[in-house]
């Protein structure tokens, strides 16, 4: 092994105090063993992020058995048998949780567009979720209102789910500028509302500048992963009424589904749009449930069994398409993963 050394004294500030030689064939074996422990830190955080979700998903059928049984204080006062409640809770659960996906993309797309580093990406994500929270609950209390006074809304629920359904199962959305968000409608509107400062100030929402609070721009794209969501409740809202009309069924059913977003973020944002077919399947999905919401208007009932068979069906179809997809092409999977 050939061994350069510097006779530099240590005041030139060539080599620390006490080292007088240093080994250039092991920088390769240092860059390689760097990699290794970044490869093994992403490893564990995904590991963590599996481990997170399996707990949410195992507490979301501990609740939905916990209905079933009729041990739940509100439950049992329900005109509804609690096995029904409990499968209108599973076929809620699976339609939001099917529908984050592309909320989760969108996120990504979102942090990417402005460079977010990892630790503002999750403040972020902890304040995105707790907003998340609020709003879908007004927006299915709201929505709770208005459908026990006006029956007709279900139509036009029905209307917005096969509308949404079809472009999303037949039509595609158009990727070409999807990672350039300058002309987003969103990113515009919060543009708009809120002025920033030109750079990123950590994981501060705010910064002084000349005695001044200014925003940061990391509080700008939490702004707009807010109304993000907000556009995806118009989907995602009216799905969950087209399979129950009872409120809490559909505030607890999402309320797991959101929980469960910051968690899923890791292992889904990169791959969600790799996989077509499932985004495809969920197209499928909203059509049923819309053609369902017309169904029930016009009297022909479909069995909440019958609906949670369907919609597992579908989805199970799309996510087995879509795995076999990914198979096939391993190569560019993999590429995708380490931009």
């Amino acid at each position: 092994m050939a061994l350069i050394s510097f006779a530099a004294p240590a005041c030139y500030g060539v080599l620390p105090v006490g080292v007088d030689s240093f080994d250039f064939e092991a920088m390769p074996l240092l860059r390689s063993k760097s990699k290794q422990l970044a490869h093994d830190a992403a490893h564990l955080k995904y590991k963590y992020a599996l481990l997170q979700t399996l707990l949410i998903v195992i507490t979301a059928l501990l609740f939905a058995s916990l209905v079933f049984f009729g041990l739940l204080p509100w439950s049992s006062h329900e005109n509804k048998p609690n096995h029904r409640a409990a499968l209108d809770f599973l076929s809620v659960y699976l339609i939001e949780a099917s529908l984050s996906l592309d909320n989760l993309f969108a996120f990504f797309l979102v942090f990417k567009y402005f460079s977010v580093p990892l630790v503002a990406q999750a403040r972020v994500l902890k304040w995105g979720v707790a907003g998340a929270m609020v709003l879908r609950a007004t927006m299915i209390s709201l929505g709770s209102l208005v459908v026990g006074r006006f029956q007709v809304v279900m139509l036009l629920f029905s209307a917005i789910l096969i509308y949404q359904g079809y472009k999303l199962a037949f039509v595609g959305e158009d990727d070409d500028d999807d990672e350039d968000l300058s002309g987003n409608r969103v990113v515009k509107a919060a543009r708009w509302m809120l002025p920033v400062t030109e750079q990123l100030d950590g994981d501060n929402f705010f910064v002084k500048e000349k005695n001044r609070t200014k925003a940061t721009p990391l509080l700008l794209v939490l702004v707009i992963i807010e109304l993000s969501d907000i556009v995806f409740a118009v989907d995602s809202v009216p799905a969950a009424f087209g399979v129950t009309q009872t409120g809490w069924v559909i505030f607890t059913a999402n309320m797991f589904d959101i929980a469960a977003l910051r968690s899923l973020y890791p292992i889904i944002a990169k791959s969600v749009n790799d996989m077509p077919q499932l985004q495809k399947a969920v197209g499928l999905v909203l059509c049923f449930v819309g053609g369902k919401i017309c169904a029930d208007y016009l009297g022909f009932h479909v069995s909440t069994g019958t609906s949670l068979l369907i919609i597992g069906c579908i989805l199970g179809g799309g996510t087995a398409r879509s795995v076999a997809h990914l198979r096939h092409a391993p190569t560019q999977t993999s590429a995708d993963s380490n931009v």
